[in-house]
């Protein structure tokens, strides 16, 4: 840095109407030059809190009268530097002085400033300072009067110079972090050199700018720290190093915490759902910084089968047809914490198998009806009398997989419903139906009274009681009376214009003995009477009975032919 010199000698005054004029001396070559009085200048200069950048105009005496030389110069941070170093976001001071005999009554500073500082216009004071924190890069140009008065009239002096901004020192700062406790952590600052030489690092303990604790040897960008059982805060202080000057810059405060392990707090609950249905399952649990999680399906602490994208506190299952634990684990950089496993019993609703089987069964007997069902259980059955989905007629205590009817004698529908908790409505199965048959015995029973029903030479199925050569079983087959004499199903035959003709009469079963039954009829013919000769005609067999008409006709063949009627009950 170079020192100013200021040179002594007798100064010879030089009056004059018109203006007075200063004789000025400099150190190397020693030259008189003779200066109208008000243009000589002064300028100012910047620097950080922490240093000072002086601008010294070097004292007139008075402003109106040569008392010595003054000369304009930058005596920090550059000596001699018409150029005053600054860096985005580092706090800058910049003081301008007047070194005359005289005060300076205001201070005026013309040109740009760099977004972030401003100019303290001091009044009757031999400094004027400018401050703040630039935030914007580049140079700016500015021009620093000092007024003989306090309203920046009289005479004046000046000097101008440009504030250098450049980048910021620091571009990333150390970041804040949570540790277990007993481990360290290294924390990290990036420095910008920028125009600068070097940087230069020092890290401190404790909140930023408070330099009471600074870290021995820890000098460099990362700094890591002993092992830890407590939060604790550090900066760094970075510095670059230009030629002549240095700016320093303090980071934020990064604090690194201890964590606080994980613990389950609210464990995830089991639930039953139905098959094909989804639950939803949470845990809570405490724990700094706030725990993430990660779901499994198996038992607790089982890691085999990690579910993907399932790391909320909650879980929605997919799903389920059958039964599936799942469980949580919450974790943070202090530890782990596994919930209890959660099982999502899976309940099948009630279904229906196998209905019931309708049957047939003689007037008078009962029939066992049984249901098959699936689900989980316990099931619950209910039978009802009548088509299925008619639940006005439950059967009393009918409330098993088989039920048994009382004894019928009528055809009887009947169905069943089957519940449990996945199925609260019910499966109805389908109606199974009883079919009662009216026996001979019925028959018997309304053609005969006790006295006869007793004698089986009057009652029996081979007596035959009114003599006609039919017996009482053919009786009730034809649907004929057994005690008046009668003839059965009677064929008749005729011919006309080449056709024979054969004609009977169909009749229904119907009445006591015949509930259920069907009569039927086939028109049987052959040519010889021999046994295994009869054949049923074509279109003539198993003809229902309904008590219709039936004509059988066929070509006159001048051939002999037989006919005969075969009647019987179905079932």
């Amino acid at each position: 840095m170079k020192r100013l010199l200021l040179l002594t000698a007798r100064p010879r005054i030089i009056a004059s109407r018109l203006s007075s004029l200063i004789l000025l001396f400099q150190r190397s070559p020693l030259v008189q030059m003779l200066f109208p009085e008000a243009k000589i200048l002064s300028s100012s200069g910047f620097g950080q809190i922490t240093q000072w950048a002086v601008v010294t105009v070097a004292g007139l005496g008075a402003y109106d009268t040569v008392s010595g030389a003054s000369t304009v110069i930058q005596s920090y941070p550059v000596a001699n530097s018409t150029t005053i170093p600054a860096a985005s976001g580092s706090a800058l001071t910049a003081v301008a002085q007047y070194t005359g005999g005289n005060t300076p009554g205001s201070w005026q500073i013309t040109g740009t400033l760099p977004p972030g500082t401003t100019h303290s216009d001091s009044k009757g004071s031999k400094t004027d300072t400018i401050s703040g924190t630039p935030n914007q890069t580049g140079n700016y140009s500015i021009t620093v009067k000092a007024w003989q008065n306090s309203n920046y009239t009289g005479s004046w002096v000046s000097a101008s110079f440009t504030i250098n901004v450049d980048a910021a020192v620091i571009t990333t700062q150390p970041t804040s972090d949570v540790i277990r406790s007993g481990t360290s952590k290294t924390l990290t600052v990036t420095g910008a050199q920028g125009l600068g030489t070097s940087l230069s690092y020092q890290w401190y303990q404790g909140e930023s700018g408070t330099t009471t604790s600074p870290i021995s040897a820890a000098t460099s960008a990362s700094y890591t720290t002993p092992t830890l059982s407590a939060a604790t805060s550090y900066w760094v202080k970075v510095t670059r190093i230009g030629t002549g000057y240095t700016i320093p810059s303090n980071s934020t405060t990064a604090t690194v915490s201890i964590a606080t392990a994980p613990a389950i707090t609210t464990q995830p609950g089991s639930i039953s759902i139905n098959s094909g249905a989804t639950t939803t399952l949470t845990v809570a649990s405490s724990g700094s910084p706030t725990p993430t999680y990660q779901w499994y399906q198996g038992a607790s602490g089982t890691t085999t089968s990690p579910i993907a994208n399932a790391t909320s506190a909650s879980f929605t299952t997919p799903a389920l047809t059958t039964t599936t634990s799942y469980w949580a684990r919450a974790t943070n950089v202090g530890g782990t914490a596994d919930s209890s496993a959660a099982t999502v019993t899976v309940t099948q609703p009630a279904a229906i198998t196998t209905s019931p089987s309708s049957s047939t069964i003689n007037s008078g007997s009962n029939a066992t009806l049984s249901v098959t069902a699936s689900g989980t259980g316990p099931l619950s059955y209910q039978w009802y009398q009548g088509a299925s989905g008619n639940s006005t007629s439950s059967i009393t205590n009918a409330t098993s997989a088989s039920y048994t009817t009382p004894a019928l004698t009528a055809t009887t529908s009947y169905w069943v419903k089957v519940t449990n908790a996945a199925n609260p409505t019910g499966a109805n199965s389908a109606t199974a139906t009883v079919t009662v048959n009216d026996t001979f015995a019925s028959w018997q029973a309304s053609k005969f009274n006790s006295t006869q029903l007793a004698n089986t030479t009057i009652s029996g199925a081979t007596a035959d009681p009114d003599g006609d050569g039919i017996t009482n079983e053919d009786e009730y087959i034809f649907g004929t009376l057994p005690l008046t004499s009668n003839t059965p199903p009677v064929l008749t035959t005729s011919s006309t214009n080449g056709q024979s003709i054969v004609d009977f009469t169909a009749t229904a079963a119907s009445g006591t003995g015949y509930a259920g039954k069907t009569r039927n009829f086939s028109l049987q013919s052959s040519t010889t009477l021999a046994a295994g000769s009869w054949t049923d005609l074509t279109g003539f067999s198993n003809i229902t009975g309904s008590n219709q008409a039936v004509r059988y006709t066929s070509a006159a063949s001048g051939s002999l032919k037989f006919y005969r009627l075969r009647v019987w009950l179905t079932p």
